[in-house]
């Protein structure tokens, strides 16, 4: 896998980054359902079959209960030597109490200590990079600019990046001397709210975009057919009726038909393309594989093909999906008409979302 330059940085990465929200130390029912339990060792099986496939980046968060040390104990245990060729990124920045939807406000001081204690649970003396989760749990812009600085000059971060960041939150960052080389953010062929006006402004900043959810939490794996197949957790995000599950806080009526509509004409369009032969990729046939797994990496492409992304975070529910991943994704499945039907399938979702990135809120949360 050919890495690539994050913009603005000598920070060389693989163009797929494997996100560890899943990486939970067996805990169910953590982040809110979203993911079911995941044993260490599968965890680590991932993470070995991700590096032996080329990935060299790491996106982990203090907020991702368990997920730090987890990773960080893999990595110590069976990597240390390679420390300096691994690309470690984590964020700071969670709710209050679990269940709560107000984040703590961090001054310098805690910037530092939550910095601390990612660097103790990874045991790691330094991170690659460190991003400030969300706007709002910055207690002060220009505090916090000068404190990530202060970090790097202490070598303790190599650079700092955003996540969640609009247009006015990236101003005001860059107004008190912030110089961010990336801004983490959810985008997919169902999420595409970014479009409209994060992405020329980050474009105008010369900024790299690590696209999260890149998958829309595993719609775009091909393996759900319609709603009530899709996991409880996943469901909050504002694709469903907020009805669809206790756990959702926006109060919308999603756009469910026209999710699974796009998502069959996306099979149908791989099946009238005959993309999988004409590739001569290596795919795994497991009963409807061909699709799924070529759901999944024209899924990628297409994020891939615009200029803005520097990498998209995947995460994984066994070493096999990773592996897979990653063996095609030096073969793009894109090409300049493709987008083109790709962009027309999924314009309804991205009209009736709007404008607003968030996924599980009515109230944006970026501005």
């Amino acid at each position: 896998m050919k890495l690539v330059h994050l913009k603005n940085s000598d920070l060389k990465v693989s163009p797929i980054c494997l996100g560890t929200w899943q990486f939970n130390g067996n805990t169910a029912g953590t982040s809110m359902g979203t993911w079911n339990a995941q044993d260490i060792n599968v965890s680590k099986k991932i993470v070995d079959a991700a590096i032996e496939s080329g990935i060299n980046f790491f996106d982990t968060a203090e907020a991702y209960l368990n997920s730090e040390k987890v990773l960080g104990d893999i990595l110590d245990g069976s990597y240390k030597s390679r420390r300096s060729d691994l690309v470690i990124a984590s964020k700071f920045g969670f709710n209050a109490t679990p269940g709560s939807n107000k984040p703590v406000s961090y001054t310098p001081a805690d910037i530092e200590d939550s910095l601390n204690q990612s660097l103790r649970s990874l045991k790691t003396d330094y991170l690659d990079l460190y991003q400030v989760h969300w706007p709002e749990v910055m207690n002060n812009v220009e505090e916090t600019v000068k404190e990530l600085k202060r970090l790097q000059s202490l070598g303790k971060i190599r650079y700092y990046g955003v996540s969640n960041f609009g247009p006015q939150t990236l101003k005001e960052f860059y107004d008190f001397g912030g110089e961010p080389v990336s801004n983490q953010l959810p985008y997919s062929l169902l999420w595409r709210s970014i479009e409209y006006e994060i992405i020329p402004e980050c474009a105008k900043r010369n900024l790299s975009i690590l696209a999260y959810s890149p998958l829309a939490q595993g719609l775009l794996s091909g393996k759900y057919n319609d709603s009530t197949s899709f996991p409880n957790g996943r469901r909050r995000i504002r694709l469903f009726n907020c009805k669809s599950t206790p756990l959702a806080v926006h109060t919308e009526s999603g756009c469910e038909d026209q999710v699974f509509k796009a998502l069959g004409d996306i099979k149908q369009l791989l099946t009238q393309l005959n993309v999988c032969k004409k590739s001569g990729l290596d795919i795994q046939d497991d009963g409807d594989g061909k699709e799924q797994y070529g759901m999944v990496n024209l899924s990628l492409d297409w994020i891939l093909s615009n200029l803005n992304v520097g990498s998209v975070i995947v995460g994984a529910s066994s070493a096999d999906q990773i592996t897979q991943i990653c063996k095609n994704a030096s073969s793009s499945l894109m090409n300049t008409e493709m987008k083109r039907k790709l962009d027309e399938i999924t314009e309804p979702i991205k009209e009736a979302i709007g404008n607003n990135p968030d996924m599980w809120f009515t109230k944006s949360r970026y501005k």
